[in-house]
Order: structure tokens, then C-alpha cells, then sequence
């Protein structure tokens, strides 16, 4: 991807099926110089059924305008609502 793009600063974002840290998909990343920022696999898909730790942010590792990043996982206070309102999954 960084030859692909002529960039360093590439940031990967989204739903990347992983139930955790270790998985080969996660791991070829992190080997490749991405930091998983959900790497103690915090819960970011939740319905009735599930629990799962699919959404994920990778940063390039050592980079310092990256140092201080996190991944925040928000959770409304009206579950609920919430999901009634906006997901078909819950």
C-alpha cells in the first residue's frame, strides 16, 4: 500500500471481521508496520446475540504524529433507542 500510494501516513479504518488481536489478517498488518489501536479487542459490534470486536483503526507504528493515538469505543446511553433508531442488527 505505502509503494501503491507514495505515502507513509496511510490510516486503515473499519469492520475488519476480527474476533481478535492475534488472527493472521491482524497480525500480517502489525508485521507490516501498522499498530492495531483495538488490540485488547474492546467490543464494538454488539446485537442481542453477538459481542465482537470487529471495528479496528491502524496507524502506522513509530511514526510520531501517531504516538498519542487511541481507539474510542462510544456507547449511547439509550441503547436501545438507539439501535431501534438506527441499526437493523440489534
Amino acid at each position: 500500500m505505502r509503494e501503491h500510494f507514495d505515502d507513509e501516513d496511510l490510516i486503515l479504518l473499519g469492520d475488519f471481521n476480527c474476533l481478535a488481536a492475534d488472527e493472521s489478517a491482524l497480525q500480517t498488518l502489525t508485521m507490516a508496520g501498522f499498530l492495531d489501536l483495538n488490540n485488547e479487542d474492546a467490543i464494538t459490534y454488539a446485537t442481542s446475540q453477538h459481542q465482537s470486536p470487529f471495528d479496528r483503526i491502524l496507524v502506522p507504528a513509530g511514526q510520531s504524529e501517531f504516538r498519542y493515538s487511541e481507539q474510542y469505543i462510544l456507547t449511547p446511553a439509550r441503547t436501545r433507542k438507539h439501535f431501534t433508531r438506527y441499526s437493523t442488527t440489534f
